[in-house]
């Protein structure tokens, strides 16, 4: 238990600074616009000094409102997240005497490792990300990364890496974000991942981890062909659609086939590589694009063809193309990669995300996948 709250003060004054001392690396700060009188819920007039803190529970549900004053003098407007102390900094509106504080002056700032960002398809298509990183292999609270656009963002690298898989410091990273010995036994590095026709679990033979592979590629996986930079060949898992296409920054995908498992799916990919290609060139994908359903479906045509009645079983009758719309305010006109370990600071408003892609207004982007195990620090303003 901890107790932070707004700090005993004038009710009049017109600002009113708070910031919690909640952790050492934790920092919020909030300026408070005060109504000339504040009061309670019966209407009388509140006593001018705020209340004393409240103490809180650091893991208290997220719909708890960590760092609070009785209700009739604040009522909570909105939360993102909540406070973890030592990791995550909540920023929130709240009104103070119905008062709502002004949104410029809310400072977030976010300490942990890195991890793919997750995502989430509305009813209309459209992509709402949400930032997932770790404190070492911790779980910490997920924020939600599209209300971060439009506001200047700055991510520092600490220097430090650790490995996603046993948390040990690393100095270089393989795979996504593994030491060299997790990259040669962990089954996040099983060769059937990148090649799926290698995949031997369905006649009982694992590459890596039995128990793993069953769960993960003994399972429904589908063909499919995206429009990401051009029109392209994949496999995943069925429970992994749509957020593979998001992944991808596809704007539309189709399913052509589904199999049982992984590996018949991977050799239907294979027969469709001379066709389709199976790669994604991120800075075409990074441009503007607008979801082409016809082309998709008379690709879907020519990729039945070319598996032919061998494959006929598997076939998706489903010509439903799902569209996705990604949160970019603009695309920049040239894009440039930009890797923590050469320039530890990216700072600047941030225009858009794509894929695992950060995009900011002068043409700086941050691919945030390739950064799993990066302790970072991020703090939008």
């Amino acid at each position: 238990m901890m107790s932070c709250g707004p700090p005993a003060g004038d009710a009049d004054s017109s600002l009113r600074e708070f910031v919690p001392d909640c952790a050492t690396s934790l920092e919020m700060k909030a300026s408070w616009s005060a109504a000339p009188a504040v009061h309670n819920a019966q209407g009388a007039p509140a006593a001018t000094e705020m209340p004393s803190p409240t103490a809180y529970d650091s893991k208290s549900s997220v719909n708890n409102w960590p760092c609070a004053t009785p209700a009739d003098t604040i009522s909570a407007e909105r939360r993102m997240c909540f406070m973890n102390p030592g990791f995550c900094v909540l920023v929130f509106h709240a009104k103070i005497g119905g008062t709502a504080m002004n949104p410029e002056h809310c400072t977030m700032k976010w300490v942990g490792n890195v991890r793919k960002m997750s995502s989430v398809v509305d009813a209309e298509g459209r992509v709402n990300y949400q930032w997932r990183g770790k404190d070492v292999l911790e779980d910490m609270p997920m924020c939600p990364v599209n209300e971060w656009i439009g506001q200047e963002v700055r991510v520092s690298f600490s220097g430090v890496i650790h490995c996603v898989e046993t948390g040990k410091v690393i100095k270089k990273t393989y795979g996504e974000g593994l030491s060299y010995d997790a990259f040669l036994k962990s089954p996040l590095a099983c060769p059937s991942i990148i090649r799926p026709e290698l995949s031997r679990i369905h006649e009982g033979i694992s590459l890596r981890d039995e128990a793993w592979e069953r769960a993960h590629h003994l399972t429904p996986h589908v063909v499919y062909l995206s429009q990401t930079s051009h029109v392209k060949v994949g496999v995943t898992r069925k429970a992994n659609v749509p957020s593979r296409w998001v992944d991808q920054g596809a704007v539309a995908a189709v399913v052509v086939a589904e199999a049982p498992y992984r590996q018949l799916a991977g050799e239907m990919e294979v027969a469709l590589k001379g066709v389709f290609s199976d790669r994604t060139h991120w800075r075409h994908m990074l441009k503007s694009a607008t979801p082409d359903s016809e082309a998709l479906l008379d690709a879907k045509d020519d990729a039945l063809e070319a598996l032919g009645m061998v494959y006929e079983p598997f076939f998706e009758e489903d010509d439903e193309v799902h569209t996705l719309h990604f949160p970019v305010h603009h695309h920049p006109d040239k894009v440039t990669s930009t890797k923590l370990e050469k320039v530890p600071v990216i700072s600047g408003k941030l225009v858009g995300v794509k894929g695992q892609y950060w995009m900011w207004e002068d043409g700086r982007v941050w691919n945030v996948r390739a950064h799993a195990g990066s302790r970072v620090e991020i703090v939008v303003s």
